[in-house]
């Protein structure tokens, strides 16, 4: 059976990954699915450095504004709607690249849905009345020691990917690392070429200090208050970086210079989170955001096969 060919374009935030893809498409008669966790959301714009219309340079932009904030969104309708994307690209004879720094996202669609197991109401009650008492630091601690790998990888503000690690751990009695570990499935689901783009570490940690407070003067502390008039600031969406550490200002909780000096710290650490769980996929090829014609090379000679 032929497998869709695709590209991926991964890599970590702020690299300069959005620009580049944009003159790959033109070059090669493509059009682009997110593959951002957050970019997904409707209004979150300033604070997930969502491109603009007017920046896409005609190029098709799939699954980003595709939910509200308050609605839930995981790995699995990743896929399920990255499948219809990919498959209306190719019927127009066109080439999908998939760009984003979701590494999961990017695993599943690749190989498959992880063979998990469910999510448990009865769990989550329990883990939800431990944050209540004693807070969410105590569930990230317990998946320290019970599972190092997917806390290496996981914020300990991520309530999210927290619960569900400890969640599969007590319902299988088998890490949740273990499980993606061991979904490599030999029939892949796409025939990909994985790019990744990287930057040395200095430049990479100033770029991201330099976009935060860009995206401050942009606007970023206004589009949050407008967000919260709407949405409650328990939505899913409000718990990525930055966004978090906005609504703590609101709520006079931190100073502004400490909001901003933890924005750039939890964006550059989270940067290496991701550099570490690329850095482990073998078959990523790196670049330079810089290196354009290379990469047009790697991806014309990858068609040919």
């Amino acid at each position: 059976m032929n497998l869709h060919k695709i590209i991926i374009i991964c890599g970590p935030t702020g690299v300069g990954k959005s620009s580049l893809v944009i003159e790959l498409a033109k070059r090669c008669n493509g059009e682009i699915i997110n593959a951002d966790s957050q970019q997904v959301y409707r209004d979150f714009d300033i604070g997930t450095a969502k491109i603009k219309f007017n920046e896409t340079q005609g190029i098709p932009h799939h699954l980003i504004d595709i939910v509200t904030p308050d609605k839930h969104f995981d790995a699995n309708n990743f896929v399920d709607l990255a499948d219809k994307a990919i498959l209306e690209i190719s019927g127009k004879n066109k080439l999908s690249f998939i760009i984003g720094g979701t590494g999961l996202y990017l695993k599943m669609l690749i190989n498959g849905i992880c063979d998990a197991p469910p999510q448990s109401p009865d769990l989550r009650k329990k883990y939800q009345e431990i944050i209540n008492t004693n807070g969410l630091r105590k569930l990230y601690n317990h998946l320290c020691k019970i599972d190092q790998t997917s806390a290496k990888f996981i914020h300990p503000n991520d309530k999210t990917r927290i619960v569900r690690a400890l969640e599969i751990y007590e319902l299988s009695g088998k890490t949740a690392s273990k499980f993606y570990n061991d979904h490599n499935f030999i029939n892949k689901r796409y025939d990909s070429l994985k790019l990744g783009i990287n930057i040395p570490r200095k430049d990479l940690y100033d770029k991201i200090d330099n976009r935060v407070d860009i995206m401050l003067k942009n606007g970023w502390v206004d589009e949050v208050k407008k967000l919260l008039v709407t949405y409650p600031s328990s939505a899913k969406a409000f718990s990525a970086i930055g966004y978090r550490e906005i609504i703590r200002f609101i709520n006079n909780k931190i100073p502004y210079d400490k909001m901003v000096s933890l924005i750039k710290r939890n964006s550059r650490h989270y940067a290496k989170r991701q550099l570490t769980w690329f850095m482990s996929d073998k078959e990523i090829s790196w670049f330079h955001p810089d290196e354009t014609d290379k990469i047009e090379k790697e991806i014309l000679s990858f068609l040919k096969h």
